[in-house]
């Protein structure tokens, strides 16, 4: 079995393409961290990315046609826009893939023109066009915030990879804050992702999944290193073939 690690935050990260040297791998992994806070969670980029990286499937009967598995480990949300060169209301609308009644909240006001809603306000105000962090305006912006798509797991599904999923539980900080000068932890923001986001997000990684089978929950480190642990057991014995 041959395994290749990859991230994402921002950006998609290939660590290490398919290999079988495991010590190699397991170096690679124990050196894997959060991202920084300011990085952002791109899970559509990141997805479509690693159909990208998926090279050819099969049904195992020789090297030319691997049985492919995807494991995808996440909390199951996405906050952030694809790289955009300009910081203008026009354009950013069309830097995020599309979303279905989508809100978000807002660290500063928009630095151009456009659809805003505060920080602190009504939870339920519509969906706003976003206006993200650029170089140019940095430390302005908006961060749009939702649970994972299960549409934008199709295409690694179409590349005839089995997607598992592992849902690792979005816990919600219990320092929430009502003062709306701290953007960190003002309360809307958590109020926002408990009533509209969190709910989403296991039904959704679940629809992620190929089969509810392979779509794994993990709420702790002993819960996680559980789920991990049954994700491998069924990609080696769900009717692996070796070949030489």
């Amino acid at each position: 079995m041959r395994i290749g690690l990859y991230t994402f935050d921002v950006d998609f990260h290939i660590l290490t393409t398919p290999t079988d040297d495991y010590v190699t791998l397991g170096a690679i992994a124990d050196k894997i961290d959060i991202a920084r806070w300011h990085a952002g969670t791109s899970t559509y980029h990141g997805l479509q990315s690693l159909a990208g990286a998926i090279g050819a499937t099969g049904d195992g009967s020789s090297a030319a046609a691997p049985q492919t598995y995807v494991m995808f480990m996440s909390d199951g949300t996405t906050n952030s826009a694809d790289n955009i060169t300009e910081t203008n209301w026009s354009t950013a609308a069309t830097a995020y893939p599309p979303f279905d009644g989508v809100r978000c909240w807002s660290m500063d006001p928009p630095p151009d023109s456009g659809p805003y809603y505060p920080p602190i306000g009504d939870p339920v105000a519509g969906a706003c066009v976003p206006d993200p962090w650029t170089p140019t305006h940095s430390g302005n912006g908006q961060m749009q915030i939702q649970s994972v798509d299960p549409g934008w797991c199709q295409r690694i599904k179409d590349k005839n990879a089995t997607l598992m999923t592992l849902y690792t539980e979005y816990l919600l900080s219990p320092a929430a804050s009502t003062d709306p000068s701290n953007w960190m932890t003002n309360e809307w923001r958590f109020t926002y992702i408990d009533n509209f986001v969190i709910p989403k997000i296991k039904p959704a990684m679940q629809a992620c999944a190929s089969s509810p089978d392979v779509a794994f929950v993990g709420k702790d480190t002993a819960g996680i290193a559980s789920a991990v642990d049954q994700m491998f057991k069924k990609a080696i014995y769900s009717g692996v073939r070796l070949s030489k």
